[in-house]
């Protein structure tokens, strides 16, 4: 049922969920907000204990509970909060499990457990040419065979159905086995042994939990569940919500008159929204050409408010993480404040970064690996302060200079000649990093010892630092190493309950066809242990810490519920905005559209909405299209900007692509005094070249790579 104005409280009879549509043109979260003071406030009193608010993003969920905190001290009512959770949180709330869940490191070892089961022969219809102990291939195809395994769940699909769903079709066409059919046929065996492997350890998968919950109507709540924005919900999430039906209600941002637009539980219908056209104005879009171009523009477009708002007024959308660091550069150098909400990935962190260079420079020993590493900041600190001096690079660049050194070894130190003192600070430093690296080049599998070496390398690194934690930099390095330890500490958990269960009782025989070994993560060697470490760690770490007077940087999805008058949205283009998944080796598009996976139009009709709710709630926002990325690849524009009528469409195309690139020439850095007019570097005068007549084969390769 469908309806615009808060009703009196109703029975639970109902089989289909509660639908109330808000109308677009408002603020969506404050929208929300009035919506829920105004049903369920008595007695100046909001209590909210017995409902389950369920919104898109943690950033909608912060802002929702500020804005309910907001209302009640303004009309002084007593406020009993809600419980709110995002969409990810949602399914466990609506069934009880059985077994506790597998962590993310048990899931990981079981899938490259499972796989390393098949034999050689098998591993390689997937990986040609695998070695049979080549752990990292191993672990970044089991990486594969998890992000499937999770896309196929939330459509309530796993390996089985897909080779079920071949099968019919093979016979339909009385066609014979084809290769797919065969390789689906070992993914099916992987995910059973996958089952069995977190089964002997107690342990549930949660995707499979979920299905289970669905396939057995095992879903009961006893909250009233309030689903707030919530447009794209998976197939799986559905199935669940509607075993509960009668306990839900559905806040729905929409134009008037369009309920026949979304279905029972909210959502889009993307047949409808893929369709739409949104009259854009022209003044509203703005072309220019490279990334850095486009951050000049976000200052154009601020520059033309005339200073009617202040920076937290402003959100700047960024889908296109590119942008960023020009989008910074350029704020930064107009003196306007702002932070990031996401935050940067775990990879690029010093801590990570100074692993991989480590564990690089244990597997090959090369001298250009081991300069490399002696640069990292955070090592060469460490360096300074172990050996009491801090001017030791120089004799590194003058050592390999004079010896042409290829490798390094941790065994014997450099030799140095009785008369190159100035060489001298080579013995030192050579003989800190042996101390520090000894310990971690012990190659034998040993994940216990190399955990607790791993988390002793990073204790020598940064267990002294004084950390000041209003400097960005030294945050993000606290985060890191957080993380970092909470993935090793994960790791030994998993690879302590391995170990019990293999001493406890001896491995049960294999239903599935896979033969059984001991665990993956029982023999790792340091190298792999730390890559297994890293890839439980590589999430984003948060952004920057909250700040009333700052531009806010949001990502795409976080825009419907931003409530800032002025939004600035950049990277409008084809690939970005819709995004594009291409399709994988193991679940092609074709093979995805015959399963009922669409995604592509899920996408696109989602975009379409977030893009109109953007422009339907405000009347200040500007959209910001790039003709190339940002190696100077062209780049098309994106179809949401041509979604108009014919007559638009024509002459935005074209203006698209006949688009000439502004003559001014803007300047990174601001100068503190005028620039010189005279030359400030010697031309050496022309010489007398006689012309060349003839070029050996050799000289011309030369000229070629000159």
């Amino acid at each position: 049922m469908a309806k615009r104005m808060p009703q009196p409280e109703k029975s639970s009879s109902r089989s289909s969920p509660e639908r109330v549509f808000l109308d677009w043109s408002q603020m969506a979260l404050p929208a929300a907000c009035e919506w829920i003071a105004i049903r369920f406030t008595k007695f100046q009193r909001l209590d909210l204990q017995s409902l389950l608010i369920v919104v898109p993003s943690a950033r909608s969920r912060r802002r929702l509970l500020q804005l309910l905190c907001e209302y009640c001290e303004q009309k002084k009512v007593e406020f009993y909060p809600p419980e709110v959770i995002t969409v990810g949180s949602l399914p466990e709330r609506l069934y009880e499990n059985e077994q506790p869940f597998a962590d993310d490191a048990t899931q990981l070892v079981a899938w490259v457990d499972s796989f390393q089961s098949l034999s050689l022969a098998q591993r390689r219809e997937f990986l040609p040419g695998i070695e049979p102990n080549d752990f990292q291939r191993a672990m970044e195809f089991a990486i594969q065979l998890r992000v499937l395994h999770t896309r196929l769940a939330t459509e309530v699909k796993s390996f089985a159905s897909v080779l079920r769903h071949l099968d019919s079709q093979r016979h339909l066409e009385s066609q014979p086995e084809s290769p797919d059919t065969q390789r689906w046929s070992l993914l099916e065996k992987i995910q059973s042994g996958y089952y069995q492997r977190l089964n002997e350890l107690g342990f549930w998968d949660p995707q499979a939990a979920r299905n289970v919950a669905i396939r057995r109507s095992l879903c009961r709540i006893q909250s009233r569940v309030l689903l707030i924005g919530t447009s794209d919900l998976n197939a799986a999430i559905k199935q669940m919500l509607q075993q509960v039906a009668a306990h839900v209600t559905a806040l729905v941002f929409s134009p008037s008159d369009s309920e026949q637009s979304f279905d029972d539980f909210g959502c889009i219908v993307p047949a409808v929204w893929s369709s739409q056209q949104f009259n854009i104005p022209d003044e509203k879009l703005r072309i220019v050409d490279r990334p850095v171009d486009q951050a000049f523009e976000v200052i154009e477009c601020i520059r033309s408010l005339d200073s009617q708002f202040t920076p937290d007024q402003i959100t700047i959308g960024v889908p296109d993480d590119s942008i960023i660091s020009a989008l910074k550069m350029v704020l930064a150098g107009e003196s306007l404040p702002f932070r990031r909400l996401e935050g940067e990935p775990m990879e690029v962190s010093p801590p990570v970064r100074l692993l991989k260079i480590v564990s690089e420079f244990l597997n090959t020993h090369d001298f250009a690996v081991f300069a490399q590493l002696l640069r990292h900041p955070d090592l060469f600190t460490w360096i300074s302060g172990r050996i009491g001096n801090d001017t030791w690079l120089s004799s590194l660049d003058d050592f390999q200079a004079e010896y042409l050194t290829a490798r390094v070894s941790l065994d014997r130190p450099p030799v140095i000649p009785n008369d190159r003192d100035d060489l001298l600070p080579m013995q030192a430093v050579h003989a800190a990093v042996c101390e520090l690296l000894n310990p971690l080049s012990i190659d034998r599998p040993n994940p216990n010892l190399h955990v607790k070496n791993w988390r002793g390398f990073l204790d020598q690194i940064y267990g002294g630092w004084i950390v000041d934690f209003d400097v960005p930099e030294h945050r993000a390095v606290v985060e890191a190493c957080a993380r970092l330890v909470e993935s090793f500490e994960m790791l030994q958990s998993t690879i302590d309950r391995t170990l019990q269960e293999r001493t406890a009782k001896k491995p049960k025989p294999a239903a599935t066809g896979l033969s059984q070994t001991s665990s993956v993560c029982l023999e790792l060697t340091a190298s792999e242990t730390l890559e297994l470490a890293l890839q439980l760690a590589s999430t984003v770490q948060s952004g920057d810490p909250p700040n009333q007077e700052s531009i806010e940087l949001a990502g795409w999805l976080d825009l419907p519920f931003d409530d800032a008058p002025v939004v600035i949205v950049t990277g409008i283009n084809e690939g970005i905005v819709p995004s594009t998944e291409p399709g994988t080796p193991l679940l092609p598009i074709s093979l995805a559209e015959s399963l009922g996976i669409r995604a592509d139009d899920r996408r696109l009709a989602r975009d379409m909405y977030t893009l109109g709710l953007v422009m339907a709630a405000r009347e200040n926002y500007f959209l910001i299209t790039g003709r190339h990325d940002a190696e100077g690849n062209p780049s098309l524009i994106s179809r949401l900007l041509l979604a108009a009528d014919e007559p638009t469409f024509v002459r935005r195309t074209n203006q698209y692509f006949s688009f000439v690139a502004r003559p001014n020439r803007r300047h990174w850095l601001s100068k503190s005094e005028s620039f010189p007019t005279e030359q400030q570097f010697n031309v050496s005068p022309p010489q007398n070249v006689p012309p060349i007549t003839e070029l050996s084969v050799t000289r011309f390769r030369d000229y070629l790579k000159c």
